[in-house]
Formats: structure tokens, C-alpha cells, sequence
């Protein structure tokens, strides 16, 4: 199983707050590879995956924020109608609920036809005995390594662009 670590904060909900974390980190050199924002009145949750996790957490930290980070899972969606559904069915086959899940900037896989998902799931380590009566082997076919560097994945073979 293939996760990422995602860094996740807090922030008042106004004008302008996403913009100082953008420039906080894009004056470290730190390139953003996938975000997510949901807000609730008041404050929002910003949730980001970095190359350099580690680094960053000490970035914000020293910026006066109170980082959290959790590992999330990542997984090539094939791009056809109905291909989230080649990582939601496994899931749902194991009883594994999908908290949010999002895509990667610039995610979209040209050479093979597949987008990036970041997923957070309620139970995790039901998904690290694969085997083929759980649905979880054909769930790991889609599960890529995430650091900055796509590694290639294999797709199911409908999946796959005609030549």
C-alpha cells in the first residue's frame, strides 16, 4: 500500500490566509504537489502533500503554526468514465470508508491515462493484508509511489489508451 504524508492546518477562514502559506512556502522553495481546502465558518483546514514533508512541518512551525500530519493513501485513477471506481470499489469490497480523497496539481498521467488520488480512509491498516477474496490485490494494482516522483503504475488492461 502506497501513502503519502499529508500536512494539514487550521486557519482563520478570511482574505488572504492561503496566500501568506503560498508565500511562506514558495520562499522556501517549496513546491505545493496537491491541496485541498474546506472551510467551516470560521476557520478552514488547508491539507497539502509536499516532497519535503519533514522540512515543511519545520517551516510552518518556526512561522508560528501548529502543523498536524497523517498518512493518506495515493493511487492512479484510470481516466475513462467510471474509473475512480477501479480504487472505490476495492474499498468498498473491504468495508474501508473514504473520509476525502482529492487530486494531485498537475495529476493528470498523459503517458498512461490516469489521475492522481490522494484518499484519506477511516481504517488503513485493513488494507495492508492483500488478497484476493477482500478485493484488496486489485486495489494495490492502482497504489503508486508519491515523492515528488511518480513512479509508473500499472493500469488494468481495459484502461489502457488503443494505439
Amino acid at each position: 500500500m502506497k501513502t503519502v504524508r499529508e500536512i494539514a492546518l487550521t486557519l482563520e477562514n478570511r482574505p488572504g490566509r492561503l496566500s501568506e502559506i503560498s508565500e511562506l512556502l514558495g520562499a522556501n522553495g517549496i513546491n505545493i504537489l496537491a491541496l485541498t481546502v474546506r472551510t467551516e465558518g470560521e476557520v478552514g483546514t488547508l491539507h497539502i502533500v509536499v516532497p519535503e514533508p519533514e522540512r515543511v512541518i519545520n517551516i510552518l512551525h518556526s512561522a508560528g503554526y501548529s502543523p498536524t500530519v497523517q498518512e493518506i493513501l495515493a493511487a492512479v485513477a484510470p481516466h475513462h468514465p467510471g474509473g475512480l471506481n477501479a480504487i472505490l470499489k476495492p474499498l468498498k469490497r473491504v468495508g474501508v470508508n473514504v473520509e476525502y480523497l482529492y487530486s494531485c496539481i498537475g495529476g493528470q498521467r498523459a503517458n498512461d491515462g490516469g489521475t492522481i488520488i490522494l484518499l484519506a480512509v477511516d481504517d488503513r491498516p485493513r488494507l495492508t493484508t492483500p488478497s484476493a477474496e477482500n478485493g484488496s490485490s486489485s486495489l494495490e494494482r492502482n497504489f503508486i509511489l508519491f515523492d515528488g516522483v511518480v513512479a509508473r503504475a500499472p493500469l488494468h488492461r481495459h484502461c489502457r489508451k488503443r494505439r
